[in-house]
């Protein structure tokens, strides 16, 4: 099932460099019989990773949610448990990738890491570099948004980048390392928002409407994921 908000990586849908994000609009349906049938298809894509790269954490919002479905049919039960909003189930998303990639990335020898799948294909120390500078460009995209009054947004464009930066970083973990310090920064960024912050939007060539902080937070989350698999396969390839 397609994620119900646009994927903004870089300003392509989709790229034969390597980055293979897709992009849609989706709409979530609006009746009861709807809403119960479409599960967020971020958080099915979140548990797919996460059994793929042998994470078997479980996050506090999805042991909830799993209560409550089982309670699906008592009004009074669901009542007792404390639904989390969206916002914060999708900065767990975001969080559950400091702990999917390293996972995924612990202990794999430095030339299977740097191996290329197939031609014209990224090895899985392009793709951490990809994600390096594609986190980059979500610590200034975000920024803009929240500081200026509907900015222009501009990234780099880091399909040919990804390659060209990634004989700076000695090895896969030393650029890890860089992702995550970034990543960390990015969900200190978002906790400190208000409600209206989330709501505040960037000009993008792509849409006339523009993009909400708020959508943009949650299409980083189904990034990580399409780029989590991409390792897996170029791992396992």
């Amino acid at each position: 099932m397609a994620l119900a908000v646009p994927v903004y990586d870089g300003w392509m849908a989709s790229s034969a460099d390597g980055c293979d994000c897709g992009s849609t609009n989706e709409a979530r349906p609006t009746t009861l019989a709807g809403k119960r049938a479409w599960r967020s298809p971020w958080k099915l894509e979140l548990a797919s990773a996460a059994a793929d790269t042998g994470v078997r954490r479980i996050t506090g919002w999805s042991r909830i949610l799993a209560h409550a479905r089982c309670y699906d049919g008592d009004s009074h039960a669901r009542q007792r448990v404390k639904m989390p909003d969206e916002w914060d189930q999708q900065l767990a998303v975001l969080r559950e990738s400091l702990v999917a990639l390293p996972q995924l990335l612990e202990k794999v020898a430095p030339d299977r890491l740097r191996r290329v799948p197939a031609p014209g294909a990224w090895s899985a120390h392009v793709v951490v570099c990809h994600l390096v500078l594609n986190e980059m460009n979500t610590a200034m995209s975000l920024r803009l948004i929240l500081t200026q009054d509907r900015p222009r947004l501009t990234e780099i464009e880091d399909d040919r980048c990804a390659e060209r930066f990634a004989s700076l970083y000695p090895d896969t973990e030393t650029a890890l390392g860089v992702w995550r310090a970034l990543r960390e920064d990015t969900l200190r960024l978002c906790a400190s928002v208000s409600p209206d912050d989330r709501d505040r939007i960037g000009r993008v060539p792509w849409s006339d409407k523009g993009v909400s902080f708020r959508d943009y937070v949650t299409s980083r989350g189904h990034h990580d994921l399409n780029h989590i698999q991409q390792i897996r396969a170029a791992l396992s390839g």
